[in-house]
């Protein structure tokens, strides 16, 4: 006999006479033994969705905390390089000041105004535009600190 899908259905019924059966199992132990496996199923599920939900929190932290960071140093960064910028021009301008008058007191002889220009230029050359510029971010890194003058 051939059913209407193309096999035979005689042998598929042989086939499963030939399929060993199942063992029976006591139905109290059988039981008990489902019902403790099921039960560490669940736990274990549980506990899988705890951990999942842990670890969610964590990495959504440890994202928010590192785009701050990035946040936080692209404008000290941009701090640093605008205070460098502006020093570096003001100490050019006081240099090609400080110079001027010293070549205007050497063409005159004027030695008081050869000693206060001189004076100048070994000041601001000994004044450090680094040092100053590590103080103002560390400045910025202080929680007391709320105001930086420049």
């Amino acid at each position: 006999m051939t059913s209407n899908r193309g096999y035979d259905m005689e042998k598929a019924l042989d086939v499963l006479k030939n399929v060993p059966k199942a063992t029976t199992v006591t139905p109290a132990v059988g039981i008990a033994a489902a019902q403790t496996s099921l039960d560490m199923l669940v736990g274990a599920w549980r506990d899988c969705r705890k951990t999942a939900l842990v670890e969610g929190t964590k990495r959504e932290y440890i994202a928010a905390w590192r785009e701050n960071r990035l946040k936080e140093l692209e404008n000290q960064g941009d701090a640093l390089e605008l205070y460098l910028k502006g020093t570096f021009l003001e100490r050019a301008m006081i240099f090609e000041g400080l110079f001027g008058w010293l070549n205007s007191a050497v063409e005159t002889g004027n030695d008081g105004l050869l000693e206060k220009s001189i004076d100048g230029i070994l000041t601001v050359a000994g004044s450090s535009p680094l040092r100053e510029a590590a103080a103002m971010l560390n400045a910025m890194k202080s929680k007391e600190v709320e105001v930086i003058d420049i």
